[in-house]
């Protein structure tokens, strides 16, 4: 906005984006306080669009809490201390380093400070939120308010102006409102091939608990590996993030006809993504132990024994890998998903309360 488009307007606190999976380019967010309406400024590359949201027009301004900033705390201080363990470890055995081991502790180092930075700023800025505006026509998520400091202060505002254009609610006047409101309706959703799916409310995610589990599993094994370094170690990480693979595939396919949130949805596919980097790692690391040992390439055993003092900077980066990213997802993936199993049982419940049936 141009300087003197914005004298009459104030702009309120927070910042966000709008992304979506086909988004080419950011879409930056702003809302701005005006005399008579909310201004919703989108901003994509050098071009800016406007909504106008007036006071006398907003029905319901909802803010809910959400768990996107507690979960990047976890990934990021997971990260911070995988990384800041695997530096220390080596640090201990620098007498033994060449050249190449101080350039990778240096990159080392600085993805550590990089996630710790970031892990600094993330609990700063405090809890995020999810805001929505509704009106008679539309109810759209302001992605500007997504933590929730920046809410509360932009609804102090708020508050005020629209009890001026529409009159403050009596306290008598707010159990009449609630009983004539009508209950929102769950639309089903539309499938590949154009056809129409009912989503699978039963689902209490027993794929995704097996998925994460078995994640955390194949994460102790990896850390235990990463220190004791014995082949039978390494073979039971392969196994069981082989076994992850396939429960998170499961796991896919269930949830893409059921009520799991958008957060559960990506961490599972998260882990297809790092099953795959982990046995590519695997490849990267069979190939060097036969480059260095042509005799090995006709016994895997004997691959999986050299691996780590063969190729033992390939085989610790696998391992710690393993250790730290199925930690990390299968702790997130876990929370998620008794959270959605929490949310499930209490709709359930209110359902049969509700219900003719129900004494």
């Amino acid at each position: 906005m141009s300087a003197a488009s914005t004298k009459d307007y104030r702009r309120l606190a927070g910042r966000g984006s709008k992304t979506g999976i086909f988004a080419v380019a950011r879409v930056s967010s702003r809302l701005y306080l005006g005399p008579d309406h909310l201004l919703n400024v989108e901003t994509r590359g050098w071009t800016e669009s406007y909504r106008r949201y007036y006071f006398s027009d907003i029905q319901a301004l909802v803010v809910a809490k959400t768990k996107r900033a507690l979960v990047w705390n976890i990934i990021l201080g997971t990260l911070v201390a995988g990384l800041g363990i695997l530096l220390g470890v080596g640090w201990m055995g620098r007498a033994t380093w060449d050249s190449s081991a101080y350039v990778g502790a240096w990159a080392v180092g600085i993805f550590c400070a990089v996630f710790a930075v970031s892990f600094v700023v993330n609990l700063l800025r405090g809890p995020s939120c999810r805001a929505t505006i509704q009106t008679a026509i539309s109810n759209e998520v302001l992605p500007s308010l997504n933590r929730l400091r920046s809410a509360q202060k932009a609804l102090a505002l708020l508050q005020p102006q629209i009890e001026q254009a529409q009159g403050a609610l009596a306290s008598d006047e707010l159990p009449v409102r609630l009983a004539q409101a009508t209950p929102a309706r769950v639309i089903p959703g539309r499938g590949l091939a154009g056809t129409h799916y009912l989503r699978d409310a039963a689902y209490r995610g027993g794929m995704h608990r097996w998925t994460f589990g078995l994640a955390l599993l194949a994460g102790a094994l990896a850390l235990a590996d990463f220190f004791l370094k014995l082949p039978a170690l390494a073979l039971a990480v392969a196994m069981t993030i082989a076994a992850v693979t396939v429960c998170a595939i499961m796991a896919i396919v269930r949830q893409h006809v059921s009520n799991s949130s958008a957060g559960l949805r990506r961490v599972t596919w998260s882990m297809i993504v790092v099953a795959g980097l982990y046995f590519i790692g695997c490849y990267v690391l069979l190939f060097a132990v036969i480059f260095k040992n042509p005799k090995a390439a006709d016994n895997y055993w004997l691959v999986v024994k050299e691996a780590s003092t063969v190729a033992e900077p390939i085989y610790l980066t696998v391992a710690m890998f393993a250790a730290v990213t199925s930690l990390v997802f299968g702790l997130v993936g876990l929370i998620l998903t008794f959270g959605a199993q929490r949310s499930a049982d209490r709709a359930a419940l209110g359902s049969n309360v509700n219900s003719p049936d129900a004494f």
